[in-house]
């Protein structure tokens, strides 16, 4: 765990983050909250 790193519990909002595209565009969940519901899904890797 990263230090100084709240953990989000069910319900909490998603922080605003700013990420990379594969063609290096830069993304912002801030901007695409601007057109409409966002749905994030992280996928675990498994070995």
């Amino acid at each position: 765990m990263l230090n100084n790193t709240k953990l989000l519990e069910n319900g909490d909002k998603a922080p605003d983050f700013t990420a990379h595209t594969y063609n290096n565009d830069s993304i912002s969940l801030s901007n695409l909250k601007k057109a409409g519901l966002i749905v994030l899904v992280f996928i675990r890797g498994f070995s």
